[in-house]
This record gives structure tokens, sequence and C-alpha cells, in this order.
């Protein structure tokens, strides 16, 4: 569901360019939500480095920023990410089990494949909340939150994901325990 990846990388220089696509509404004048950016990152070598060089052309880098609380959810896309966070802002990133075998699902606009849960369809197996510069592995497919412990979020991570690779085969390669 995720790993905490013990390495140090320096998150300096980088640049916010165009949007990717977005998840959320506009409230009030203000979007709240996920919006993906690409990014200028002078170091992204530093995060595909951590992946074998064969596999490097099945990751993208993005800038993720998050607005607002995410409910329970899979991800639309990616399989797997590794979260560079810069400004985690407080948030906890909570993983469910699910409880049905059949579970209420709903969608808002953009989401393809990821799915939104109802909470009291599942059971919290895992937590964490990141520090600034910490390093994270996520189960994208797996079924998780974000809540923020504080008003006027966001919440800022560089992002290498893939589409290609699930989880395991990703802790595989960085060779996580």
């Amino acid at each position: 569901m995720f790993s905490k990846l013990n390495i140090q990388l320096d998150s300096s220089g980088w640049e916010k360019l165009n949007k990717q696509v977005d998840f959320g509404e506009v409230i009030n004048g203000k979007f709240m939500g996920i919006t993906y950016y690409n990014l200028h990152f002078p170091q992204a070598a530093q995060l595909y480095n951590l992946v074998p060089e064969r596999f490097r052309k099945d990751f993208y880098l993005s800038l993720l920023r998050i607005t607002d609380s995410i409910p329970a959810h899979t991800d639309s896309h990616d399989r797997a990410v590794i979260n560079f966070y810069i400004q985690p802002d407080g948030c906890i990133t909570q993983f469910y089990k699910l409880l049905s075998d059949h579970p209420s699902l709903s969608q808002i606009k953009n989401m393809t494949d990821g799915h939104i849960f109802k909470e009291d369809e599942l059971e919290k197996v895992g937590t964490f909340t990141a520090k600034p510069n910490d390093v994270y592995l996520l189960n994208t497919k797996a079924v998780h939150s974000v809540t923020s412990t504080k008003p006027n979020l966001e919440r800022l991570a560089i992002q290498l994901g893939t589409g290609e690779h699930s989880y395991n085969d990703v802790k595989d390669m960085l060779n996580v325990v």
C-alpha cells in the first residue's frame, strides 16, 4: 500500500508549468481538489535514477497540488507513484481495505479507471503523515484518502508515476523491503 523510502533529495529550483489534468470542482471561485502539472525540475534525474534504466521510459514526472481533503478513492491511470513531498501541509494519507465485494462506486469528471468509495464500506489499514522532503512509494490502485488537518490547504509533491507497473513491481525495482 505504501513504503517510505530512505533517501534524501534536493527540492530546489522546481518550477510549475502547464496543467496536465485536474480532479475536483470550483467552489466559491476557487478550485478544490487535485491538479497535476508539468514541471521543470533540475534534479529530475534524482528521482528517475531510483528506477532501473530499462524501465525509466514507463515513468513520467508531474507536480501534484492538492487544495482540499480528498475522499477515499483509487487513482485514474497511475498504478504506482513515488511522491517527493515538497509541502505536505500536515495532511494524513489513509489506506483502506474493502469490506464488500460489491462496493458503491462513483466517479467525478475526468476519472477513467479510478473510483470514489464510501468510507462506511471500508476498513482503515494504514496511514502516514509525510514531512517536507519525505519520499513515499504509493499503491494508487489501493483505496486511499488525503485528509487536511488545517484550512487553506496547499499540498505539493513532485511525483514520478507509472501506469505500466504495479506497486509490487516498482517496490521490487527499488529493492524496498
